[in-house]
């Protein structure tokens, strides 16, 4: 089985041709040919002081060249064996403050295979399916596996818990409001040596994008009392105080005047 190099470089442009070229003699670059991305995600401030995390993780091959023979391998299967087995996007999530933990899948790919070689790599809003779950769900019981969000962003985790609450998965979040943060991304190029056949040389590119992504929650305020029922709350104070002092209508008792 022939061995294959793995060469990491910082991304330096965001113009890499998906399309074989050919750099000098005996050397031929196919260009992007991969894509990862990881997106961590906390959801902080929620009353009982618990962070909610997730996790999102997607891996796709896409350009024109994944069937290309090399040494008895097609590019795609070198790339397996080098990468590992694509993923559409597999979520995985722990929710304490609303009741479950547990992993989704993406009905679809999270990453656009003809949409590679642009850098960062951003993920499509997609549907995402519950595959295993523990803890207390929303409203979907007996048969959440298998429940089906809303198309939401994974960048987007205020998004995200809403889209998951209205599917029955999570349970209602406390009374307040989720805001994202903006999310931050690093992304890196990695030039992989694909092998020698006949004296050429191929090489590719695996884009990676990491992402962070945040969220706040927000409890909601307790409203300030009307000035109409400040009034209402003043008189029936000041009635207590007269009857303490002055006994109930109708008596001839007086605080602190006694009858023989």
């Amino acid at each position: 089985m022939p061995v294959h190099k793995i060469i990491l470089l910082p991304v330096l442009s965001i113009g890499l041709m998906v399309s074989a070229r050919e750099a000098k003699a005996g050397i031929v670059d196919l260009g992007v040919v991969s894509g990862s991305i990881q997106v961590n995600g906390t959801i902080t401030g929620v009353p009982s002081g618990f962070v909610e995390t997730f996790s999102v993780y997607a891996l796709v091959f896409g350009g024109p060249n994944l069937n290309l023979v090399i040494n008895g391998q097609t590019v795609s299967e070198i790339l397996s064996e080098d990468l590992g087995a694509q993923d559409n996007g597999t979520l995985g999530f722990n929710f304490p403050d609303l009741g479950l933990a547990g992993t989704s899948v993406a009905n679809g790919n999270l990453l656009d295979p003809n949409n590679l070689s642009l850098v960062p790599l951003v993920p499509v809003q997609l549907k995402w399916t519950l595959t295993s779950f523990a803890g207390t769900p929303g409203f979907c019981p007996p048969n959440c596996v298998g429940t089906q969000t809303s198309n939401l962003s994974v960048l987007d985790p205020a998004g995200l818990v809403t889209a998951m609450s209205n599917a029955g998965i999570l349970l209602p979040p406390p009374p307040g409001a989720f805001t994202d943060i903006a999310p931050l991304s690093e992304s890196l190029t990695t030039t992989l040596n694909l092998g020698t056949m006949a004296g050429t040389t191929y090489y590719a590119e695996a884009a990676n994008t990491n992402w962070q992504a945040s969220a706040n929650f927000i409890p909601a305020s307790v409203p300030e009392p009307a000035s109409w029922s400040l009034i209402a709350l003043g008189a029936a104070a000041m009635a207590r105080l007269r009857r303490r002092l002055w006994g109930r209508p109708g008596t001839t008792r007086a605080a602190g005047l006694g009858t023989a």
